[in-house]
């Protein structure tokens, strides 16, 4: 049988394994016409993720995707005719770059292995088997190395798209000594990455100089602005300075996003989500918005990210070089450039940060030593996960998140419990930070116990009832108490100078119990986000049961997140007193 990491000629190509949860979960997929339409809402993200050519569409016969140092080129022209490997091919390029986060360099590899061994095999026939052993062999002690690049590609390639003879070549190429070598992954930055660049960028829109300000205040923005609402980046650079708004009877602010008219799908004619163009817009982000727009005097551009906003500060000998792609707006080359040299030469350089490329690279034991360098699609993911922990319905996400079918979100799932902690530790900063300045801006939006916390100063003791770990301040107790733990109601004041060596170790145990019950809540989210994509549409959003299932352990968990912050919070200022 096929190695588990491959995947199974019954289950299909291996794509991920869960082990966040008593249970080890493994995600496999196959091949299904019928999931056509899913592919090409993948195809559309990856576009928007800047993997592909804004003018690609996924019809063509070739795709033209961004590689590490040059364009790389998926050519499906030699296989055009052949029903059986034609659209299969596609989508496992699409899974290969999309499910399983593999950049363009590798994937474009195994593409070109996959068609030599189609080519060579008569698509994987029975009747080509021996030439294909005779093959191995010959090349199996001088050309181990190329060899080897026939393995692993081909083998995902026969569990995704079972077809013909294929099974007959699986022992083959198990048995064809793997030469190991890296395999770069598209991966997404840790927790500790976001909350760190999320201070980083603060620190600096804040303290920099007019000049640097403007120049990099297109990627506050993108950060701002795409962490809370999930947009491609594609979609983000072509917004319309009429595109933000501000609605008088509303009282509210609106983005609209520049989406493609959806087009009806010939093949599948499964029922197409209703995506949403026009988005509400936290007010933060407005006004940040309106700062921009006149510290760069764009009012009367077009487009919220003009061209001139990019070619302004580039020096006269890189001007040219740097039109080439002309158009009215700043395009995904030129904002992935200045994110690049944010990185470089603010964050490596003025923060003393080192930038790295991969996970592997990062300093576990210094977190804010290292960072690794993010991608102007990382973002949508982030908010693509805040959504799922808050329990937005699967179709109020597609319609924000511009999928056309719901069942693409499968996908983001497997990032949730990065996303939780990344927002637990942005909480908890945030929190502290507001308490050592006495800033209440944003006050409102605080929850009640995150409001106590930053009043410590302001509570009169004498005459409050005294209870274990601090005070209570019911005027009406205990009939308004709605927490079983005195530490979690907006009632109580912890009292950090009087605090026993015990009730520390009660603390600290309070933190590891939340913990394990936001894991058992995100474990709930991820399976049902996570299993999206085995539903047919007529069950999505019809079990009501499961919906109010989810409601429910998305209102705990952000209960659970806020206690866990609320703790550590405590625990931290106690070291301090």
């Amino acid at each position: 049988m096929a190695n588990s990491t491959l995947g199974s000629f019954e289950k299909g190509v291996f794509i991920y394994e869960n082990t966040s949860g008593l249970v080890a979960e493994k995600k496999y997929i196959r091949y299904e016409k019928e999931d056509l339409s899913i592919y090409k809402d993948k195809f559309i993200d990856l576009i928007g993720d800047g993997v592909f050519k804004e003018e690609c569409l996924f019809e063509d016969h070739k795709w033209i995707a961004y590689g590490t140092k040059h364009y790389e080129t998926f050519d499906f022209r030699k296989i055009e005719y052949n029903q059986h490997f034609y659209l299969p091919l596609k989508c496992f390029v699409i899974v290969q770059l999309f499910d399983k986060n593999l950049v363009v360099d590798m994937v474009h590899e195994k593409f070109t292995y996959i068609l030599k061994m189609i080519s060579m095999t008569g698509g994987y026939d029975i009747r080509l088997l021996k030439d294909f052993v005779e093959f191995v062999e010959i090349n199996g002690l001088e050309k181990k190395t190329t060899l080897s690049k026939y393995k692993k590609p081909n083998l995902d390639f026969i569990y995704f798209n079972p077809i013909n003879d294929s099974k007959d070549y699986i022992e083959i190429l198990l048995n064809i000594k793997e030469i190991s070598r890296y395999e770069n992954v598209r991966e997404i930055p840790t927790y500790s990455n976001f909350i760190l660049f999320d201070e980083i960028i603060h620190d600096f829109m804040l303290n920099t100089t007019p000049y640097l300000r403007e120049k990099y205040y297109p990627i506050f923005i993108w950060w701002r602005l795409t962490s809370v609402i999930p947009i491609r980046p594609i979609e983000f650079i072509e917004i319309l300075n009429e595109g933000i708004r501000y609605e008088t009877k509303e009282e509210a602010f609106y983005v609209l996003i520049p989406r493609r008219k959806q087009q009806p799908d010939p093949i599948n004619n499964s029922k197409q989500i209703a995506i949403q163009h026009e988005l509400k817009l936290n007010k933060e982000v407005y006004y940040i918005i309106s700062d921009f727009r006149e510290l760069a005097n764009i009012g009367n551009s077009k487009y919220l990210f003009p061209l001139s906003a990019y070619t302004k500060f580039l020096k006269r000998e890189d001007l040219s070089l740097k039109r080439i792609h002309y158009k009215e707006h700043m395009n995904w080359q030129q904002m992935t450039t200045l994110l690049d040299e944010f990185f470089d030469k603010i964050v490596n350089s003025q923060f003393n940060i080192e930038v790295v490329q991969t996970r592997e690279e990062l300093d576990r034991e210094n977190e804010h030593k290292t960072i690794k360098r993010f991608n102007l699609g990382d973002t949508r993911h982030m908010s693509i996960c805040m959504m799922m922990m808050q329990g937005f319905s699967e179709l109020t996400i597609a319609q924000m998140a511009g999928h056309k079918d719901i069942r693409t979100q499968s996908h983001y799932s497997s990032h949730i419990d990065d996303f939780q902690r990344s927002y637990s530790g942005i909480l908890e900063k945030s929190i502290i930070q507001k308490m050592n300045v006495g800033d209440k801006s944003g006050f409102d939006s605080f929850t009640f116990r995150q409001k106590q916390l930053l009043s410590y100063s302001n509570r009169d003791n004498s005459n409050a009832r005294k209870k274990d770990f601090g005070y209570c301040h019911s005027e009406n107790f205990p009939y308004d108490c709605f927490s079983k733990d005195c530490i979690f109601c907006n009632k109580f004041q912890l009292d950090l100078s009087k605090l026993s060596e015990e009730e520390i170790r009660e603390l600290k145990n309070k933190v590891t119990k939340v913990q394990d019950e936001i894991q058992v809540k995100l474990n709930f989210i991820k399976k049902y986000y996570g299993t999206a994509f085995k539903k047919k549409d007529s069950s999505i959003n019809s079990n009501e049961s499961e919906i109010k299932e989810l409601e429910r352990n998305a209102i705990n968990l952000n209960t659970l997140i806020n206690q866990e912050a609320m703790i550590k919070v405590h625990l931290k200022n106690y070291k301090e007193v």
